[in-house]
């Protein structure tokens, strides 16, 4: 299929904007670029019944966190989604996915706690890691203090989060807390980038090939004989057996493309049920794109109904 409609006239638009690319600019000014943009791009989302500013603790210090109320709750416990930006590791915040996280909110009638965790270089592999462990670590021992179950938590993520997001889950099998759900929106899963569509989508799909090397040489501070290692590459990981229901988005001109119709084949191959959606003719990060391309908003919304179903009804659909 070619390209959306939307898509290529976003990309157009993109292309003469006038502004700067992210890969030529240091990272505190890309973060400010980044997230100018996607609010920019965000359209308009939903009100929200309430939002909190809060901190949870962790081994480097607070670590911020948003959370998203859809609806008066009274004295009801709602069940939680843990959700981490994308941005390479490097750039996003709170800010930036703040969209998504109150479409998610909505359809997905749980509370969502947007989590702020460190990033490269100041923080390079696998710190981002290992402070997003703390951050649900406190949640899940403070989960009723702001209105959450504790036996209802999912995780979940774009790209760089979705990798974050999948890591915990793999790793919370042994120290727990027990997930429910994940939902992984276009996660990079090798971080070697061996698969062919890294090649194929090298350039003119928003996520180039030089944007993709600038985020590494920051997340693992030029130290690239890292990428491969299982603590920040899932694929790979050989034992991904007994993890939490997935629900996996592609989108069919992102370079991560192929090692994501992969990794779903590695998780429904060691008994995991996924749903993969996957959205022919989208880019790399078109959920933040709502203003530009009406499939954002409906992805967020099918992620959100799904998993408001896993937690309502105890069901899931595998496709």
């Amino acid at each position: 299929m070619a390209l959306h409609r939307q898509t290529e006239q976003f990309l157009k638009r993109a292309a003469t904007s006038g502004r700067p690319a992210l890969e030529s600019l240091e990272p505190v000014e890309a973060r400010e670029l980044y997230d100018e943009m996607a609010k920019l791009a965000a359209g308009k989302a939903p009100d929200m019944f309430a939002t909190r500013e809060i901190d949870g603790d962790g081994p480097l210090g607070s670590i911020p966190m948003r959370l998203y109320y859809p609806r008066d709750r009274g004295q009801e416990l709602l069940p939680v989604l843990i959700y981490f930006h994308g941005g390479g590791f490097v750039v996003g915040s709170p800010d930036s996915h703040d969209a998504p996280c109150r479409i998610l909110a909505k359809h997905s009638d749980c509370l969502v706690i947007s989590v702020a965790y460190r990033m490269a270089p100041e923080y390079p592999a696998p710190i981002p890691i290992d402070d997003s462990w703390a951050a649900v670590q406190w949640i899940a021992s403070h989960a009723r203090d702001f209105g959450g179950d504790p036996d209802q938590l999912a995780v979940g993520g774009d790209s760089a989060g979705a990798n974050i997001a999948t890591l915990l889950c793999i790793r919370a099998r042994e120290d727990g807390p027990s997930f429910r759900h994940q939902l992984l929106i276009y996660p990079c899963t090798d971080l070697t980038r061996s698969f062919d569509s890294h090649e194929r989508l090298a350039e003119g799909y928003r996520l180039t090939q030089e944007l993709v090397d600038y985020f590494m040489d920051h997340y693992f501070c030029g130290d690239l004989k890292q990428r491969s290692d299982p603590s920040v590459s899932p694929h790979s990981i050989d034992d991904l057996k007994e993890l939490p229901s997935a629900t996996l988005v592609s989108a069919e001109y992102d370079p991560l493309v192929d090692e994501i119709f992969a990794f779903e084949s590695k998780l429904k191959d060691n008994g995991n049920l996924v749903n993969h959606l996957h959205y022919k003719g989208m880019i790399h990060g078109f959920i933040n794109l709502g203003r530009f391309i009406d499939a954002a908003e409906d992805c967020l919304k099918t992620c959100g109904t799904e998993l408001r179903q896993v937690f309502q009804k105890n069901t899931f659909r595998d496709h």
